[in-house]
Formats: structure tokens, sequence, C-alpha cells
């Protein structure tokens, strides 16, 4: 669609049809369209509001004048692009082309090929020649041994095979990670061509491997077929080729899964040590229903996030009734109970160690181990360097495993490893290509070190293959609005994705800009509508509350606030404070220098700086290079609202250029500083990187 259909047919002319040849010609040469989205909303969405990413983004040898002359016919004014249509003709026909950027072929009917061939054509035959030989283009630099696993097809239409064949997928992988010598495409970018009509060659191309394991399973009672394909993807060369009918028991699933990897590295001319053979020999469970039961959960574990559901405990529960000794169902339990404590949905360490502790006992050296302590010690201990030790053995058994790259990544970030982290996250999107949250916490990363264009760059490409991905959208808000000062364009930017966000988050947002705007009446309008909740480093809801209206000059009602958010906060320490609780992430510090803060706006200064000292000092950068800032932030409000602004000043100071820490640019817009402005120490602070 043309950006001038959503204002109506009257706006569409000349301007509207190189718009349209310019999508066509952009997703020839791409491989995909510059704009997708999940639903027709967020696609006109994009349409109307997002830039394009850069053709060269997809196909980096694609000449930078083809891309300038696509990005000038996808312009959003019709002013902008070109006029006539010839002009964009011969843009694309005095541009250098080599046959390397052409895209891949679709398997879809022919005529919207045609029509688009004959469009280009029309064009007198410049676009034409940028096309070449019509083809996908070959993964030439593409190692022999690097291999995409493909989602196998349903041929049975049996919804109940739906979680093995989905179990299957990722035990293949596993499979194939731990061989030596094979590099292995991760599985959340394979999963993005379930159902695909992309040739394998495109498909090749796209994910950078040179071989593509095909499948498909059929059920039929009590038996199974599986039918497997192994294929030389840029020259169209199959290697090797199965099909497996066998009854429907747990023991054939592995069987399969085995023989599977055995051929896979003859066929690449990978050499299995004993140890290796055994490993692919190995039968995690001999219960076929507690396998399905794990395959299920296994499902609800990838798709999780800021939500859980109690299913995924349940079913894993289950399948250990059925069979105790089932140690990839034990780590999965513990890494899921270890996840709940980390969205602080449970306080008590003790379920979470025992399942952990039950992996290792049953299965000690194993990956299985090394999963349940890395994730128990990141998300229930918050011990970093512990998570480190055990998780760097899970990457030494499953090498360029993108889940436990991105982790490690993470973890090196919480120590302050800024480079190691990124380095981590850059071999992860080597591996995972097409996974946006590889993306978002590279762009998170790069933003944390002051690097915003890379950035953005990163958030931009999350988002193009995750329109809908909340943390990419707040991510690139953040970067635009506190790294780079540019209010107006964040505004924007966040606001067009206003439907995607919960009506509290939505509010937080709003209270943002109201307190950049200095609206401190908007601010506390839309502090009200947000919930009691609290999240690390951010106002609590009565806290923002306290905090707009004392900015407005309502020292009465600011007290009242400050009153109420005392009384949730000590109820939150309480419910913190049970038997084997955990202060993990710092989360009970932040709550009590939060305290500080109201405090001092009821007037106790004593207690305010006393209590934000203590929370501060317990939980700092030392403690985690990524949220320990909260603390300081909170300690250095409550200085500045007491009236000690040079304590203010010196702990800001402190965090001056520390990366995740405040920036210039965000102390500027704060106005909760407003009482040190004048102050020129805080003014040198202010100044930096104007």
């Amino acid at each position: 669609m043309m950006v001038e259909m959503a204002a109506g047919p009257a706006n569409i002319g000349t301007a509207s049809d190189v718009y349209s040849l310019a999508c066509v010609v952009y997703e020839m040469l791409a491989g995909q369209p510059p704009f997708t989205g999940a639903t027709t909303e967020t696609l006109v969405r994009q349409h109307i509001m997002a830039p394009p990413p850069p053709v060269t983004q997809f196909r980096p040898a694609v000449p930078a004048s083809v891309s300038d002359a696509l990005m000038r016919a996808l312009a959003k004014a019709p002013a902008d692009r070109f006029n006539p249509v010839g002009q964009f003709s011969s843009a694309l026909d005095h541009s250098p082309v080599t046959t390397a950027s052409v895209p891949a072929s679709r398997r879809r009917s022919l005529w919207p090929v045609a029509a688009a061939a004959v469009v280009v054509l029309a064009l007198g035959g410049g676009a034409w020649s940028l096309l070449g030989r019509r083809g996908a283009p070959v993964a030439e630099n593409a190692s022999p041994r690097t291999i995409a696993v493909l989602p196998f097809d349903n041929l049975s239409g049996d919804s109940s095979i739906a979680p093995l064949i989905l179990g299957m997928h990722a035990e293949m992988i596993t499979q194939l990670t731990k061989l030596g010598g094979l590099t292995v495409t991760s599985r959340s970018s394979a999963l993005q061509y379930r159902g695909s009509h992309k040739s394998e060659r495109e498909i090749a191309s796209e994910l950078g491997v040179a071989t593509v394991l095909t499948g498909s399973a059929q059920r039929s009672g009590d038996q199974v077929r599986f039918a497997v394909s192994l294929a030389d993807a840029p020259h169209g060369k199959e290697l090797w080729a199965e099909s497996y009918d066998r009854p429907y028991t747990a023991a054939t699933v592995f069987a399969v899964q085995g023989d599977i990897a055995r051929q896979v590295a003859a066929a690449l001319r990978v050499k299995l040590s004993d140890q290796q053979e055994q490993q692919i020999a190995r039968v995690a469970t001999s219960n076929l229903e507690a396998l399905d039961l794990y395959y299920r959960a296994l499902a609800l574990w990838d798709s999780r996030g800021t939500q859980t559901d109690s299913l995924m405990e349940g079913q894993l529960l289950r399948a250990i009734a059925l069979d105790s000794g089932f140690v990839a169902a034990w780590s999965l339990l513990a890494q899921e109970r270890s996840w709940l404590m980390r969205l602080s949905y449970s306080t008590d360490t003790a379920p979470a160690w025992a399942a952990m502790h039950h992996t290792k006992v049953l299965a000690p050296g194993s990956l299985e181990a090394a999963l349940a302590g890395g994730y128990y010690r990141y998300y229930a201990l918050g011990d970093f360097a512990g998570a480190i030790r055990e998780l760097t053995a899970a990457d030494s058994i499953t090498p360029n495993s993108s889940d436990v790259l991105d982790a490690l990544a993470l973890l090196q970030r919480r120590l302050g490893h800024w480079d190691e982290a990124i380095a981590l996250l850059r071999r992860a999107s080597s591996v995972d290509p097409r996974n946006p949250r590889i993306f978002n916490d590279l762009g998170e990363t790069y933003a944390y070190v002051d690097r915003p264009q890379e950035a953005l760059a990163s958030l931009d490409r999350s988002l193009a293959m995750m329109p809908t991905g909340l943390k990419a959208i707040l991510s690139k808000f953040g970067v635009l609005q506190l790294t780079l000062g540019d209010t107006a364009r964040a505004r924007s930017f966040v606001r067009s994705s206003y439907p995607l966000f919960p009506p509290d988050f939505r509010a937080g947002i709003e209270m943002s800009n109201a307190f950049i705007a200095r609206d401190f009446d908007g601010a506390a309008a839309s502090a009200r509508k947000m919930t009691d909740q609290f999240y690390p480093g951010s106002d609590q809801r009565s806290l923002a509350l306290a905090l707009a209206l004392a900015l407005r000059g309502d020292s009465a009602g600011a007290r009242l606030s400050a009153a109420s958010f005392l009384r949730i906060a000590r109820a939150e320490l309480e419910r913190r404070g049970g038997q084997g609780s955990s202060d993990a992430f710092g989360r009970l510090s932040d709550v009590e220098a939060q305290m500080g803060v109201a405090l001092a706006l009821r007037g106790e200064h004593e207690a305010a700086v006393r209590i934000a000292e203590t929370a501060a000092a317990r939980y700092g950068i030392q403690q985690d290079a990524v949220e320990g800032c909260h603390t300081q932030r909170w300690l250095a409000l409550t200085y500045t609202i007491v009236g000690r602004r040079a304590d203010a000043v010196a702990v800001l100071r402190r965090l001056h250029g520390v990366p995740a820490c405040p920036t210039a640019v965000e102390l500027r817009l704060d106005p909760m500083f407003d009482g040190l402005r004048a102050d020129p120490a805080f003014q040198g602070l202010t100044a930096a990187g104007q």
C-alpha cells in the first residue's frame, strides 16, 4: 500500500505509483517487503510512521546508490519522491550491480510475480537490470558445515502431535549443536519459517547456511511416520533422505532423533566421538505421556514473558510423577521456578533450589544440570558470577546456543563487562539472525554505553521482525528521549504504539512525558491511572503522584500520597521478607530507597537520609552495573528534597558517564533535579555532550 491510501483515494497520484513500485523492487531485492506486521493495523501504522530499513540490511551487496534511490521512492511525503516515474528508473539504471544482490524467488502463484515484472519492465529496463536472472541467491560464503533445521510439517493434521513435532525440533537442534564442527541456526530463527512457502535456497541464504534439514510427521493410530531430507540448498542437491515407519512410542522418538543426528554428521563428514555416540543414543524417558507433557511445557517456556502460567508447572510436575528420573523435566522445572522469582511472583528460593538440586543429583555435569544451576543462580539468587560459571559450562556442551549466549551477555552486563556483552550478543545474532529478542538486547546494551545510533539500528531491526515488541518500542523511546534528547520524535514514535500498550504502561509513558514538559497537573492525572505495583527504577503510583503534587506546589497532597506509598512499601517489604526470601536484583533495596524519597517529602529528613543511604550502600553499581544505579538516583533525589544539594551533586557526579546510569540529557530533562540547576557543578554535568 502507499502512504496516501490511509488518507483516501483523492490523495493518490503518480507519486503513489512510485511508492508502490518501490515496494515491489524492495521486496525483489530484499526477499521481504519493506514493512511486515502480524495485523493490518500494524502494517498500516508502519507505512505511515516508520522509516523502512535500508535494503542493504538484508542484502549487503546491493549498491548504495540503489539503496538511496529506494529510500527516496519510499519517502512518506509524496513531494519527496521521484516524479515522474522515469526519474526512479534512471536512478536505478545508472547503478552498478552484481548478481549477489538478487533476491530469492518465492513459492507463490505466478501472476503477482509476472505483474510485478511487467511494471518493472515498463520503466525501460533499468530496474530489471538490477534483478538479473530470477532465482534465489547462493549462500556463497557459508561453510558446508552450517545447517538450519526447519520445523517438521504435520501431514496428518492431528493436533495432538503438534507438541511432539515442536519438541523434536528443539531436541534435534540441541543434538546437532552438541556435535563439534557444526554451526546450527538457533531454534527461534528456524521457527520463523514454520509454514513458510519460501524455497530451501532462499531460507539458506537468509540464514547464512549451506544445508537445510526438512521433514514431516504423520500419525495413524499407534503408528507414526517420519520423512526427513538433508539438502545442499545453494546447489539444490539432496545429501540424504530417509523415512521411518515406527510404533508411536517415546523410544521411537529418541531413536529417530538419534539416527537423524548420525546421518547428518555422516553427510557433513563430522566424526562422532564415543561420548557423542552415547549422548545421541540416550533415552530421556520411556514414558510417552511424560514426554508429551514435557514438550507442552517447553512450548510454554519458549513463549514466556512478563506473565507466567501455572499450567506449565503443573505439566512438569505430572511428567515427573510419571517418570521421576526425567532429567530434562526436572531441569525445566528449576528454570521455571527461578523465572517466577525473577518476576517477583515468588520470594522463596526453596522450590527452585529443590528442582535444581534434583537435576544435578540425577545428571551431574550434564547440559540440563548446567542450565538448571545457571538460571537458578541468575534469576533466583542474582548471583551473576556464579551463573556465568554454570552457563559457560552449558555453552561448552552446546556451542552457539543463542539462548545461552544471550543469557551470558545479560550476565556480563550486570558485572559491567560491556564489551564482552556486546561480543556475545553479536555472536548470538550470527547464529540466530531472525530473533527479535537478540537485537533488542543488543540495542539496549548499545544504549547503556551511549552508542545511540547503533542502538537505534539494532532496535529497528528487532521491530522489523516483531513490530509489536513492547520492549523494543520502550527501548527505542528511551534512546530517542533520554539519550538523544529528541523529545518530539520520542513522543510521536511512542504514541503511534499506544494501542499495543496495557493502560498502566500507557499512563506511565504519559506521566513521563508530562514531567519532562513540566506539566505537573498532567503528570498527577496520569499517575492516578497507574496501579500500585513496583517496577525497578520506576516511580510507583503513590510516589509518582506525591512527586507531581510536590512539584505543583501542593505540599499537603504530596504528604498524603507519600504516606500512602509508605504503607504500600512496608507491606511489600514484609511480603518479600519471609522465610528463604532473596534480595536478588536489589528489589528490597530499591523499595527502601524509594521510601527515603517519600519520607523526605513528608519532612522526616533524618529518617529519609538514613534509609536511602543504607539502601544505596547495600545495592549499588558494584553489585549490579545495570540496576544498581536505581538506588543511587533515589539517594540523590532524597538529598535534593532535604536540601543537601552538594551531596546530591556528589552522587550524580559519581554516576556521570557510567553505563546504564542517568545521562546528561536525562539530567537536563528531569524536573526532579530542578532544585540543583543553580549549582555550577550540576550545570557542568548537564552541559556534557551538548
